[in-house]
């Protein structure tokens, strides 16, 4: 176990700094904490540490797009939970007429049907640990599509009381377990009291604040960007639609 631990620690510690390889040092580091505090309990460091990794998140926010049918009761379920579950505000929504749903990449890369899914699990932080590894199946290009016509929707505004009222229960609770002796809790326990709170209250701060985070000034990577000014030229001269085809409307 020493020496696993030694090497999985120099492992994080060097590739959590290349872009590249960042995400997969997030994955093993999750299931690494992850392991030791279940058989420990070491609480504070296994916080500390997991939590920093949002400190490498790549935090532009909106610059990717999650497509779903306005046909599909479950689809438009889903696009409900979005932004109670995407903590970065990576995703902003849109719709289509057709079937099936579509997940656009941060490089313009569209993916289709179950690959959508899978990539749209990848980039949800609650989801991350069991989806990056399917991800990998993006480098075989299975999945991919060509860009859709679709929308763009609102995501869903979840009130702040929601959040407020979530976070004072919790400071009661945590009054309550520590100053009052029957309601105590194990040191050891701690931990399975900690993380449904802590799910709940970011859950309901990325509802809270996630319309008016992936609708601030997208940033695209120029590649991606050079390919949405020319499909926005072809679709202006073709077209009266409002919105060009697969692209974001221009932020004023």
């Amino acid at each position: 176990m020493t020496i696993q631990a030694l090497i999985s620690e120099y492992f994080l510690a060097f590739f959590v700094w290349f872009p590249r390889t960042r995400r997969l040092a997030f994955w093993w580091g999750i299931i690494f904490h992850g392991f030791i505090e279940v058989q420990y309990s070491v609480l504070t460091f296994t916080y500390l540490t997991l939590g920093s990794y949002f400190v490498f998140a790549n935090l532009r926010c909106g610059e990717k797009v999650w497509v779903y049918s306005e046909r599909s009761p479950i689809q438009r379920f889903i696009a409900r939970l979005i932004p109670l579950l995407d903590w970065l505000f990576q995703v902003r929504l849109g719709t289509h007429s057709g079937k099936g749903q579509h997940f656009i990449a941060r490089d313009g890369t569209v993916y289709r049907g179950l690959m959508a899914w899978i990539i749209l699990g990848a980039n949800l932080p609650i989801l991350y640990l069991f989806f990056y590894p399917l991800s990998w199946l993006r480098f075989i290009r299975w999945g991919r599509a060509p860009q859709p016509q679709w929308v763009p929707t609102q995501s869903t505004q979840y009130p702040a009381a929601g959040l407020i009222v979530c976070l004072a229960l919790y400071v009661a609770f945590y009054a309550a377990i520590n100053l009052y002796p029957p309601l105590r809790v194990a040191p050891n326990l701690l931990r399975f009291y900690d993380l449904p709170w802590f799910f709940g209250i970011m859950c309901l701060m990325a509802g809270t604040y996630h319309r008016w985070m992936v609708n601030r000034e997208v940033h695209l990577p120029s590649e991606a960007a050079e390919t949405q000014r020319r499909e926005a030229t072809v679709a202006t001269e073709g077209s009266s639609n409002p919105y060009p085809s697969g692209a974001l409307p221009q932020q004023s």
